[in-house]
């Protein structure tokens, strides 16, 4: 067995390792939300991180690679608390309303220290890819998305049993883009309204978004 020392060893360029990874994935979100992936460029994302461009292709090899663990290492971890949260609510709860449900998806997933949880950047990537109409976004949008949002139209039925798969469907749809422009750090609200004090307005809008959305899927359910 190694000692305390060999394995203390081991261990720090582990955690060397990780951490330069994580700044790499860092560092690629921000490249990718400012330039899009085709603008995006492998020496961008290096200066960006402050590593070397050969250390990028040491850990993803390739750009396309690269952009495909941005997802991976964040939608694994906000689709399985996203999951687990619906699963507790309908074991827990015997009539569940749709505002519990609502609660759920605008609930921010918790962060890690590999980034776990969402970021600015990442939210403003996958507004980009929800309704981009290429092969790469359609098939990053189907692997990562699809089942979670299929886990919502249930759940928006269950709570709403008049409410057909089609409008639950759409339901679906119209939240996630107002979460999406909830999210979005345009500005545009501090702009419109000349309200700058962005943090509160920002924290009162998600409850006036919860009542929207609610105020909506209870109009298709009739």
């Amino acid at each position: 067995m190694p000692s305390a020392a060999a394995q203390t060893k081991v261990k720090k360029p582990a955690k060397k390792a990780l951490a330069s990874r994580t700044s790499i994935l860092d560092a690629a979100e921000r490249v990718f939300a400012s330039f899009g992936y085709e603008g995006a460029t492998m020496s961008l994302i290096a200066r960006e991180a402050g590593q070397a461009q050969a250390l990028l292709h040491y850990y993803f090899e390739t750009k396309e690679n690269l952009y495909e663990e941005i997802f991976q290492r964040r939608a694994t971890t906000i689709n399985a608390f996203r999951k687990q949260e619906i699963e507790r609510l309908f074991a827990e709860r015997t009539k569940p309303s749709l505002e519990h449900v609502l609660d759920i998806f605008f609930l921010p997933a918790p962060a890690t220290p590999t980034g776990g949880g969402s970021s600015p950047a990442y939210s403003q990537i996958v507004a980009a890819v929800v309704v981009a109409d290429d092969r790469r976004s359609k098939d990053i949008v189907a692997r990562h998305y699809d089942p979670i949002a299929q886990d919502f139209i249930t759940a928006f039925r269950k709570v709403m049993p008049t409410l057909s798969h089609s409008d639950a469907v759409w339901a679906y749809l119209f939240a996630h883009g107002a979460r999406i422009q909830l999210l979005s750090r345009s500005g545009r609200y501090q702009r419109l309204s000349g309200d700058k004090s962005s943090r509160k307005a920002e924290a009162a809008a998600v409850e006036r978004l919860k009542s929207f959305v609610a105020a909506g899927i209870k109009a298709f359910a009739g």
